[in-house]
């Protein structure tokens, strides 16, 4: 990750700083932003140490009147003052700190598809923010992605439905029904592996006339339109045939 924008490893596309999926190829982003720098700053203890022991001795000089109040009050206001800011600085990188190891966390959830937890983080971080991170436009991609996650999830099941349905005809002979089931499963995934092999099968056995069904009595075994909008859904997740599942609140 540089500048304003980050290399997706896998198709090589350029995505927008702290992405976390490719808007190309989809895989996930890993998330490298580096760390704040840490509080261990060792000019910044010694000065720390340094001003503490000049107000010791200042004290001191003042207990003993070896100094004037018109001389210690500026001198004493000038170190406090100085150890003041260095206890500000300190405790401002102590919550970019704390507030990146909450996005780092929230980051990490996403990416194993913990979508709820995720989104609760980033809107826990979003209150120490102060615009160091894109926390809303993060939150909406979680979300879109939690969407798109259970759309497949909803299509794999369909799928699996179809697969389980062309079995049992297939083992009734019934190969047109069957036939009918696994062009279903085609069109919601062209990529089912099985799907393929079993169609393959099941036409090389209807070429040999070893059906009890007739293409007339499959139309009665097809399933109805459900799979074809559930594809659609898939192209087309804007589409309002079939609502999209709900985000995470």
């Amino acid at each position: 990750m540089s500048g304003q924008s980050t290399l997706c490893v896998t198709c090589g596309g350029t995505n927008p700083k702290y992405r976390l999926w490719c808007s190309q190829c989809g895989r996930e982003i890993a998330w490298d932003a580096p760390p704040p720098e840490s509080d261990h700053d060792p000019s910044l203890q010694q000065r720390t140490a340094l001003y503490r022991d000049l107000l010791l001795d200042l004290d001191q000089l003042h207990a003993t009147n070896a100094i004037s109040p018109a001389e210690f009050d500026p001198i004493h206001r000038f170190y406090s003052g100085q150890l003041q800011a260095i206890d500000r600085e300190r405790l401002a990188k102590e919550r970019r700190q704390a507030l990146h190891r909450l996005v780092e966390c929230a980051c990490e959830a996403a990416h194993a598809q913990r979508f709820k937890e995720s989104i609760d983080l980033f809107r826990q971080a979003k209150s120490n923010n102060h615009g160091i991170y894109p926390l809303d436009q993060l939150i909406v991609e979680t979300s879109e992605k939690s969407d798109e996650v259970e759309r497949s999830a909803i299509l794999e099941r369909e799928v699996a439905f179809l697969l389980n349905d062309a079995k049992r005809l297939q083992d009734e002979n019934k190969l047109h029904a069957a036939k009918v089931k696994l062009e279903a499963a085609l069109e919601i995934d062209p990529n089912a592996a099985t799907a393929k092999t079993a169609l393959g099968e099941i036409e090389s056995r209807l070429a040999e006339g070893l059906t009890t069904d007739s293409p007339a009595e499959a139309l009665g075994e097809s399933p109805d339109n459900a799979p074809v909008l559930l594809a659609e859904l898939v192209r087309d997740p804007q589409s309002q045939k079939i609502p999209p599942a709900e985000k995470p609140q």
